[in-house]
């Protein structure tokens, strides 16, 4: 019987969930053989709702795998801020891997 990987993605826009969506297909890919995943998505903005930044909460304790897509400019929006902080503080001493995906295509260089 296979693992069962729970994996919450959050993400700022639709630029980097595509970020996001590459980043689980490959890990899908490397670990398929030994695991089944069960993916849950939310977007930055669904973390005002209080309903949904609960059941996000709920989901992330159980989570082997937590995955952040954003932008490197610009502040992490008040609402995620407080969700990340209250819920890691949540997970007391369980165990996991937190993944942070920077989008750097929007970067201008000179």
């Amino acid at each position: 019987m296979k693992a069962i990987w729970s994996v919450v993605i959050l993400f700022e826009d639709a630029q980097t969930r595509e970020k996001a969506v590459k980043f689980c297909d490959q890990l899908v890919q490397r670990f398929w053989t030994h695991c089944e995943f069960r993916l849950t998505w939310m977007e930055f903005s669904a973390l005002d709702d209080p309903n949904a930044a609960r059941d996000a909460h709920a989901k992330a304790h159980a989570a082997d795998v937590i995955v952040f897509a954003t932008r490197p400019e610009g502040p992490v929006p008040a609402a995620v801020t407080n969700w990340v902080e209250r819920s890691l503080a949540n997970r007391t001493d369980r165990e996991g891997t937190l993944a942070g995906l920077i989008d750097t295509s929007t970067i201008l260089t000179g």
